[in-house]
């Protein structure tokens, strides 16, 4: 009998550890738009997309055009004559689905072009801190936003995918009434000048998604507290 009791015990740590295991990763992309390579719907994987996603640039040497709609949009530092220009996200609607503390998230982005062939990327993320519309928003109507935190930096392929950390931007949403989540902005912090494409890609495989990893607190409590039994019977059995 002892020996049963031990076999059930060392059964519910090993279910313990399938929940654990299927912690889930959430694949937000815009609503009919789910890019190719993210996971069919799982138990540990969860495609969903997002109606309320919106991206835009808006550029200081256009300083009044709308560049909502467009396919691609580039960031770019103020240097000389040129002034900056930064790309727009928000995918608010992502934290309907989100109640516990996002571990990790990833904004990946498909990167067209650079000033030059194999740049090295610094990208940098802030939170937008006003609300702004996709379609009117301009680089003179641009909503103020926060402290910028390094998203990305490395030496970069053309014609390839970037996944800029996004976490701490989210995270911080997430904590936020939903009236104060604007999304985030993402700056060019180096000389790269990316050319990123944006939702309205007309090439499935270009468009961005965001990817965050949520863990499973409940599976790590079961998991320890069997943990702590099982080793306190363990020479009782």
């Amino acid at each position: 009998m002892n020996g049963l009791i031990k076999y059930f015990i060392i059964g519910i740590i090993a279910l313990c550890n399938c929940i654990i295991a299927a912690t889930p990763n959430i694949y937000f992309y815009p609503e009919g738009q789910k890019p190719p390579g993210i996971p069919a719907d799982s138990a540990s994987s969860t495609g969903i997309a997002l109606s309320a996603w919106a991206d835009a640039q808006v550029d200081g040497n256009d300083a009044l055009f709308a560049f909502g709609n467009d396919e691609m949009a580039h960031s770019e530092i103020g240097s000389g004559s040129r002034s900056p220009a930064h790309i727009l996200f928000n995918f608010s609607e992502a934290y309907s689905y989100i109640t516990d503390p996002i571990q990790s998230a990833e904004l990946h982005l498909y990167v067209c072009g650079a000033s030059t062939p194999n740049p090295a990327l610094t990208m940098s993320v802030a939170r937008v801190t006003a609300a702004w519309d996709e379609n009117t928003v301009t680089y003179d109507s641009e909503p103020s936003f926060g402290t910028a935190q390094s998203g990305y930096e490395s030496a970069l392929s053309l014609n390839s995918r970037i996944a800029v950390d996004v976490r701490d931007s989210m995270e911080s949403e997430r904590l936020s009434i939903e009236a104060d989540r604007h999304g985030l902005v993402l700056l060019d912090a180096g000389t790269a000048s990316p050319l990123l494409f944006t939702k309205e890609s007309t090439i499935p495989e270009y468009r961005p998604y965001v990817h965050v990893f949520i863990p499973e607190p409940f599976g790590f409590l079961v998991y320890n507290i069997g943990f702590l039994i099982c080793f306190i019977l363990r020479n009782k059995i």
